[in-house]
């Protein structure tokens, strides 16, 4: 009886499966001679990476081995425990981390490698030249198949790929958590994006129904490593990228305007601004958070108990932020500066009838701490017409060890208008308060904390 083409093809999957688990049993017990510890299929690969190359990085694993950046943690930490491999910092890039063999690591990966050759001359002892010759056609073929299918099957995969963002797309951003879910235009970035702790992706400001799948949807990417974060942006159909040291930020601010928000990153001389809808209000407040939490010296805080904290918050809107706050962290509010209505200096005829009409108000803000930042709550127009509305606020967070002097200056239209000015390293902000505001509060706090930082 003559064998089908699917019999030969099952009886051959058989033999390779057969061939694959005689292999790692040979593998193994060949390792055994060498090793004290096991390794696992992984670590075998990553060892092996090291056959073309003297270093590798933590993105160059993860894309080898398409598996998440806290799986490749994992393998680095267990073969560095091993005395495998060592990490070193790139001297060009003080935040890319290199991987390196040890002696004992190169020693491994040759015997890896002698591993291989010994088992394929056992496998072909009896092979004539007619044998190797036949089995290379044979296996030049398959390559020749699987190059052919992932060409045919590229564009359904881009395609696919694409009609899945736009099913997916709305004023809302989403947590990049694998290959396929980071927008086209940032393919070449995708390692660097997938290796990060947290990455996100910020849609543009644009209705669905004006969009069509393949359109640009994203035009921020936001990739939060351990000690720095990488801004991309997408403009003009080039996307640029930025890193910023955690360290190196002096202020962080986020912005919520109703339908329009922002964060802005001040590093020194550099700026950054990545525009938001507030719908995605939480995903920002985690993104705030992770940052913050890389900007701050928690080894050095005040003591709360023993910060003079103030009872009296007259709008809800503060009180339900500072309870948001209290939720996942201790805080204590330092001063409040309440509603007071404004005239101009200098009050002629036509400054009192523009002071009757619009009735210019100073609005309220709130200054608190969670013993390492200085964090102050404020609207988003400090000084507004009576009649106008403001449903926005902004909120600042600055590093206690960063605040250098602080000012209160008297402003120059408004009558009993202040303006606190904290200077931070190299930058200056600006609050605008009375101008018979009490700061003692701010300057003790600071004090305390430089106290406790030199001690």
């Amino acid at each position: 009886m003559t064998t089908s083409r699917d019999q030969l093809i099952q009886e051959m999957l058989q033999k390779v499966g057969w061939l694959q688990e005689d292999y790692n049993r040979y593998e193994q017990v060949r390792l055994q001679e060498g090793l004290d510890f096991s390794l696992g299929h992984r670590e075998k690969l990553l060892l092996l990476l090291f056959v073309t190359r003297d270093t590798v990085t933590i993105r160059d694993v993860t894309s080898y081995l398409s598996v998440p950046n806290s799986t490749v943690t994992s393998l680095v930490n267990r073969l560095e425990a091993g005395g495998l491999i060592e990490r070193r910092l790139n001297a060009s890039d003080r935040r890319v981390y290199e991987l390196r063999l040890t002696e004992e690591g190169r020693r491994l990966k040759d015997i890896l490698i002698a591993i291989r050759l010994e088992w394929f001359k056992r496998l072909t002892k009896s092979f004539d030249v007619k044998d190797y010759e036949r089995t290379s056609i044979g296996l030049t073929k398959m390559m020749e198949q699987v190059q052919t299918y992932f060409t045919e099957n590229s564009r359904r995969y881009v395609m696919d790929r694409l009609k899945m963002e736009y099913d997916r797309f709305g004023p809302w951003i989403i947590e990049i958590k694998e290959a396929g879910e980071v927008p086209p235009q940032f393919d070449r970035e995708k390692d660097r994006i997938l290796e990060a702790a947290k990455a996100f992706k910020i849609p543009v400001n644009v209705e669905r129904r004006k969009l069509k799948p393949g359109m640009p949807m994203y035009d921020f990417v936001l990739a939060l490593h351990e000690d720095y974060i990488d801004i991309m942006e997408r403009h003009e159909g080039v996307v640029t990228v930025a890193s910023i040291n955690y360290s190196d930020i002096q202020i962080l601010e986020k912005v919520n305007d109703l339908l329009n928000g922002h964060i802005f990153i001040y590093a020194g001389q550099r700026e950054f601004s990545v525009p938001y809808n507030p719908v995605s209000d939480e995903l920002i407040d985690e993104m705030m958070d992770f940052i913050r939490e890389g900007f701050i010296d928690k080894d050095k805080m005040v003591d709360l108990e023993a910060v003079k904290s103030i009872d009296t918050i007259e709008t809800a809107l503060y009180r339900n932020l500072l309870n948001d706050f209290k939720k996942k962290e201790a805080v204590t509010p330092l001063q409040y500066q309440p509603f007071m209505e404004l005239k101009h200096l200098n009050s002629n005829t036509w400054t009192k009838l523009l002071d009757l009409i619009e009735k210019p108000v100073l609005q309220d803000s709130l200054f608190l701490t969670n013993g390492y930042e200085l964090m102050v709550f404020t609207r988003v127009k400090e000084v507004k017409k009576s009649n106008e509305t403001d449903y926005g606020y902004r909120q600042l967070f600055i590093p206690l060890n960063l605040i250098g002097k602080i000012n209160l200056l008297s402003d120059e239209v408004m009558e009993d208008l202040g303006l606190l000015e904290i200077t931070v390293g190299s930058l200056k902000k600006d609050i605008r308060v009375s101008k018979e505001f009490d700061f003692d509060h701010i300057e003790d706090l600071v004090h305390d904390y430089l106290s406790v930082k030199n001690a």
